[in-house]
């Protein structure tokens, strides 16, 4: 029978009901062998059950308790079993559980009956610290009611309030303390809280600060609709600081050397639309190997010449360049591989060179031993491909006839991109894709995989001598980490696993979070903008890296893509939030490695991590609002979270990246956050401040439409 215990005590907000659900079964994975299989223990009738995951109907339950001598001992978290009895089967898992003790992570606790629907049950799953209500029987009905400390009221089915829920473990017990007759008020107790405050059209609340410290309050609204724009309205009486104003950081933005270009729109555009130029092979599967390679280049440095051709026509623009270094069968993860590396010949030191800044031979030694050296996890070839994989191989001409076979080489060209001479700004390099195809099907294909890099900002020194630690050097380094990220993912995705363009928005945050996780290994600020051995989130006032954009620019949708800075900016940020609360580099690699182009991508990357489970595409940017807004804060658990005040290292694979702390606020501008009511792009945040220093009640009162949730934070 349900045993529910109240207990009452007088609070100076009301009476304080505190709700204790005791009837408890539980559930292990008893078989290492196949974790799959699960056992079910109902302590209230001493009866034990085996069935496999996902399996719950009455007829794939198996009774098994009957062979044990004992019924199963539990004790503050541990269940043990007994021996079976003699003679007993010990089918159905019964002998592998026999004499064993098992760490119980699922609690499933019979709570009251909902009239004209059912029995709700409580799901706890200690793992992850999530906690779902449902219907007995019915699957479908649990949905996630609260995740760390972050509630989901709207989601319960017996309108149960979870903002003071805890679990006792010793006892296997569900303690819920709300408060009577204030259902439409929300306490903050804690130094940080987080309340959904859901999507009803019509929101009414009132927020009592019952901590010793005032709080900064914050309303987040997440519209999850994939194409439409949606208008919030919200009216409450707390004092509010003024309003940011974007026009006033412009010249802040402006004014920053770094003059830094995105990729080309036509080779963006011929990116999407690749799919169009692939001619599928009709070869047997038994010819898929054979006669797939190409030969060697057999570049050598000093003496060798080419014609390059800049874009897909072999009549359009081109630069006539030397290779100028050859690094020769490098022993990798990826097998035997050689780096060429080829200068624009107005573009190299010497009588030739007609640019404003000249490449030497040093600088080429430089980059070469960057790029690829040998010796094992040691350079940016080493670090990308652990994440993504290999660049090409003939998997790619066996699927597709017009693309060049592998011979395990890589080009890197040096020359003035668009040819403006630029020694403070512009393009800074590039992957294009045409280079794959072979020239009978793009006449402007070099027919190599290769990559453009711009000379004359490469060699472009603020100092008298040269050095690879140089700003814009340095700017070129990382930029080659992330056209790394672009020639692997169109061999590994766009090639082999996806029929469909990935999105540019996937495939450039893929490439920007690349820069920032190898920023350390390469010496550099990086996206951050904070020194490269420093793990904290650096100091107030900071205008380097891409996050001074991203705050001024923190509402436009995530998902859609005009090739802007700022875009680049957005999707940088979204990858750091993913690897810091998502499994590390690991999400970025499963991201590519599945079917989907798209954001479900994104969701089948994150299903695969323990805290992902059940998650959706609208909860991941609502959660990547609340991080933003709690960036302050460096010492969060089970909170959404961009800083821990130091480097979090992340191994993967043979490498370990290390993933620095992030505050958005330590960033000039800071983040735009307004406090007026206004329009919530598709798939993005809208960032609303009540007040700050608050200690009296306020009143609150928000219309939204559907496709928008509301986000209390207070901090």
């Amino acid at each position: 029978m349900l045993k529910l215990f109240l207990i009452l005590w007088l609070s100076f907000s009301g009476v304080v009901l505190a709700k204790e659900y005791t009837n408890t079964s539980f559930y292990v994975a008893y078989d290492s062998a196949d974790s799959t299989q699960f056992a079910l223990v109902l302590p209230s009738v001493n009866k034990v059950y085996t069935h496999k995951a996902g399996q719950i109907a009455a007829t794939d339950l198996k009774q098994i308790d009957t062979q044990f001598v004992s019924s199963p001992t539990y004790n503050n978290g541990e269940l043990c079993f007994s021996a079976l009895i003699a003679g007993a089967s010990g089918d159905n898992g019964a002998s592998v559980m026999a004499n064993k003790c098992y760490t119980v992570n699922f609690f499933y606790t019979q709570k009251e009956e909902v009239p004209n629907v059912g029995t709700a049950f409580i799901l706890t799953y200690r793992v992850t610290n999530k906690v779902y209500e449902g219907i007995a029987g019915d699957a479908a009905s649990f949905k996630v009611v609260r995740d760390g400390n972050t509630t989901y009221n709207a989601e319960s089915i017996s309108n149960e309030d979870y903002s003071d829920f805890s679990f006792d473990v010793s006892q296997a017990k569900v303690i819920i303390n709300v408060v009577t007759n204030d259902v439409n008020t929300i306490h903050i107790t804690n130094d940080v809280q987080i309340e959904s405050l859901g999507k009803a059209t019509s929101i009414n609340k009132t927020i009592k600060i019952d901590t010793a410290t005032a709080k900064n309050l914050y309303i987040l609204f997440t519209n999850d609709n994939p194409s439409s724009s949606e208008t919030v309205q919200i009216t409450h009486n707390a004092k509010i600081s003024p309003a940011f104003k974007i026009a006033s950081t412009q010249k802040t933005i402006a004014s920053k050397k770094s003059y830094i270009l995105p990729t080309p729109n036509h080779i963006q555009n011929f990116t999407q639309n690749i799919q169009s130029r692939l001619i599928e092979n009709n070869i047997s599967i038994s010819r898929q190997f054979k006669s797939l390679s190409i030969e060697p280049s057999y570049d050598i440095a000093g003496l060798t010449t080419q014609r390059f051709y800049l874009d897909i026509s072999s009549s359009g623009p081109f630069t006539d360049a030397t290779a100028r270094k050859v690094v020769s069968n490098v022993s990798t993860a990826m097998g035997s591989k050689t780096l060429n590396i080829w200068v624009s010949d107005d573009s190299f030191f010497g009588s030739g060179c007609s640019k404003a800044k000249c490449v030497t031979q040093e600088m080429v030694d430089a980059l070469a031993d960057i790029f690829l050296k040998a010796g094992a996890d040691n350079d940016i070839y080493d670090w990308d491909t652990n994440i993504f994989g290999e660049e090409w191989g003939a998997a790619a001409s066996s699927k597709y006839s017009n693309l060049i076979g592998a011979n395990n080489e890589i080009t890197i060209l040096l020359t003035d991109i668009e040819n403006d001479d630029s020694t403070n700004g512009g393009v800074l390099g590039y992957f294009y894709a045409k280079d794959n195809y072979s020239k009978e099907s793009i006449s402007g294909s070099n027919e190599r995989i290769m990559f453009y890099i711009d000379a004359v900002l490469f060699a472009n020194s603020e100092n008298t001598t040269w050095s690879i630690d140089d700003y814009w050097p340095k700017e070129m380094i990382s930029t080659l980490a992330h056209e790394f990220q672009h020639m692997i993912h169109f061999y590994e995705k766009n090639t082999l696993l996806s029929e469909n363009m990935t999105d540019t928005w996937m495939n450039e945050m893929l490439s920007e979070t690349t820069e920032e996780v190898v920023a350390t290994k390469i010496h550099h600020t990086g996206p951050r903008g904070v020194a490269y051995t420093d793990g904290s989130a650096g100091i107030s006032g900071n205008t380097d890296g891409r996050y001074p954009l991203f705050n001024s620019t923190n509402t436009l949708s995530l998902t859609s893509w005009g090739n802007n800075l700022q875009d680049y900016s957005k999707v940088n940020a979204f990858g750091a939030f993913l690897t810091r609360n998502y499994g590390g580099v690991k999400v970025l690699h499963d991201i590519m490695y599945n079917t989907f182009s798209d954001e479900q991508a994104v969701m089948d990357a994150v299903h695969k991590t323990v805290q992902g489970e059940g998650k959706l595409f609208g909860d991941l940017v609502r959660e990547w609002g609340v991080a933003v807004l709690l960036s302050t804060q460096d010492n969060l658990m089970d909170m959404p979270t961009y800083n821990t005040g130091d480097f979090t290292p992340n191994t993967y694979g043979n490498s370990t990246y290390d993933l620095g702390s992030i505050n958005f606020f330590n960033y000039n501008p800071m983040p735009t956050i307004y406090t007026t009511a206004g329009t919530v792009q598709p798939q993005a945040n809208y960032y609303y401040k009540i007040g700050d220093n608050i200690s009296a009640d306020v009143d609150i009162n928000i219309t939204l439409p559907a496709s928008v949730e509301a986000t209390l934070i207070a901090r």
